[in-house]
């Protein structure tokens, strides 16, 4: 039973793609007369690829920062999410300009969407536990190339947006939005930045002072100097570096996790606790 189980967490998102989806492919095709301002399925559909491609990058900065850890079980739902919109703004794509396009020499706008649907389908296809088991340590290698993904589609559509007179004529102001959408994604990436981490993670808080250590004079003795080590009980002398401890190690000893503070304690569990749910 444990095979079917269902993601809770994510069942609202599930939904919400799903309706978003419906809505999309229900209206119309892409072949219909340009209209200002009028719907156009292929630029909707690319502009929810985007959307959910960048929750799903949200996901990762909300664990660490604001310790939301329920928001690793929606980080996967997402990328599958924006994969599926982006297949189906390719559809609708060859819908419309058919397979000439393959003979011609591709333009830079055109190879940035086909690498980020080549990298997008990667990731899709190896999201499951036997792709997990089967890379081992490749697999997260493989999974960051959805940073360079992200990028590629941003610009991409950005690009789209400005070079397609098609495109401006359905919705003119969709630069400006994109444009949006490469800042959000700028900062994102941003934020997995070990050193942007490291001062954030000072900024929310503070490592607190260490309480004085003071002991009785009597117990110090005549030369009144105190002792390298405390007496059991008494707080940590100050300056005291805090070794890394390993909290999870995967079944065949590839990925092994260890963490310094807690903050990244709290996202390695959760971490951990996702990848075995997943293994069960």
């Amino acid at each position: 039973m444990s095979r079917f189980r269902i993601n809770a967490h994510a069942l609202p998102l599930n939904l919400i793609g799903l309706s978003i989806l419906l809505y999309v492919m229900s209206q119309g095709s892409a072949n219909q007369p340009a209209a200002a301002n009028a719907f156009h399925p292929g630029l909707e559909s690319g502009k929810w690829a985007i959307r959910f491609l960048l929750i799903s990058l949200a996901m990762t900065p909300l664990c660490t920062y604001l310790r939301w850890t329920g928001a690793i079980k929606l980080r996967k739902p997402a990328g599958l999410w924006a994969f599926g919109f982006a297949a189906v703004h390719v559809y609708f794509y060859v819908e419309e300009s058919g397979l000439d396009w393959l003979d011609e020499s591709l333009s830079l706008y055109l190879g940035l969407g086909l690498y980020g649907l080549v990298v997008l389908t990667a990731l899709a296809a190896t999201s499951n536990r036997w792709s997990m088991r089967r890379l081992g340590k490749h697999w997260k290698r493989l999974h960051r190339l959805v940073y360079y993904a992200s990028l590629s589609v941003a610009v991409h559509a950005i690009l789209a947006s400005r070079l397609s007179k098609k495109m401006f004529l359905y919705d003119p102001d969709a630069a400006s939005e994109l444009k949006v959408y490469l800042g959000a994604l700028i900062v994102l990436l941003a934020l997995r930045i070990p050193q942007v981490r490291h001062l954030l993670a000072k900024w929310k808080s503070p490592p607190r002072k260490a309480p004085a250590y003071v002991m009785p004079f009597a117990e110090v003795g005549p030369d009144k100097r105190r002792p390298e080590t405390p007496p059991p009980g008494w707080p940590p002398l100050p300056d005291t570096a805090t070794p890394e401890v390993e909290l999870w190690r995967s079944p065949n000893g590839s990925l092994t996790w260890v963490a310094s503070t807690e903050t990244e304690r709290e996202f390695i569990v959760a971490e951990a606790r996702d990848l075995q749910q997943r293994e069960l």
